[in-house]
């Protein structure tokens, strides 16, 4: 069995923002088209995902990431 008792512990720090991220319950859809989209339906799409991206409270750290 592998030794973890050296490991460091959690690093909740390093990803804790992204459980007050607004696209955190609305699955990967909103944000990446699926294969042959095009035109307006894409940039509907474009359109909605940069809504929520605009009102998020952690955009800024979600960006760094």
């Amino acid at each position: 069995m592998t030794d973890v008792s050296r490991l460091p512990g959690t690093a909740h720090h390093h990803w804790q923002w992204q459980l007050r991220a607004a696209c955190r319950n609305l699955g990967p859809g909103r944000f990446y088209h699926p294969a042959g989209e095009r035109g307006e339906e894409r940039e509907d799409r474009d359109e909605a995902a940069k809504r929520v991206c605009a009102v998020c409270p952690v955009r800024s750290a979600c960006l760094e990431h």
